[in-house]
């Protein structure tokens, strides 16, 4: 009796699946070797830190020395005294500070405008609190007591029905601050 060929025994499709497992098994085999042979996680920070640990003084080691500040004496002989309240008191007391604009405070929509180009355009009045129509460049602006308009830092004082009273901070000819006292007086109907 004859001996059956192995590819007669084998199925169609045997030669193909063997070579697939081969395949896989060899990048298995190849891929634990490339993980082998790779550095462990962390070795370059391992080696860092050992490498900052060598280049590091010691705990016995000479720490850094501050330099000492050198002292002051003050001496008050012909100086003024920054603690007599009595200068502050006469500091405050001047007109001049007192009357100077407020640098710090924002200036408000009506500040950019002349005085003599604002127009007055009526008034309301509810209760004690009175609000004035102001004209500036054909716009009309609410003004009540307090808000600041014209570029000589003028301060709202009161609204009457025809005419709002203006405090204005000018500096006369030695740069003095002094209060100016103006009205913004109530255009009449056909007048521009």
């Amino acid at each position: 009796m004859s001996r059956p060929c192995l590819r007669t025994m084998l199925p169609m499709w045997a030669p193909y699946w063997l070579a697939s497992r081969i395949t896989r098994l060899l990048t298995l085999l190849l891929l634990l070797f490339a993980a082998a042979c790779t550095p462990e996680v962390g070795d370059d920070l391992r080696a860092w830190a050992a490498k900052v640990r060598s280049t590091a003084p010691g705990p016995g080691s000479a720490a850094r020395t501050v330099p000492v500040p050198t002292s002051f004496a003050y001496e008050a002989a012909g100086r003024r005294d920054p603690f007599d309240a009595s200068k502050l008191s006469t500091e405050l007391s001047d007109p001049d500070l007192v009357l100077s604009p407020d640098a710090g405070r924002a200036r408000e929509v009506l500040e950019a405008f002349q005085l003599d180009s604002l127009q007055m355009v009526g008034s309301l009045r509810r209760g004690s609190k009175a609000v004035a129509v102001v004209q500036a460049e054909r716009q009309l602006h609410q003004v009540r007591v307090g808000d600041h308009l014209g570029q000589d830092y003028g301060e709202v004082t009161a609204i009457s029905e025809d005419a709002i009273a203006i405090a204005e901070r000018v500096q006369d000819s030695q740069g003095k601050w002094q209060l100016r006292e103006t009205q913004l007086v109530l255009r009449k109907g056909g007048s521009k």
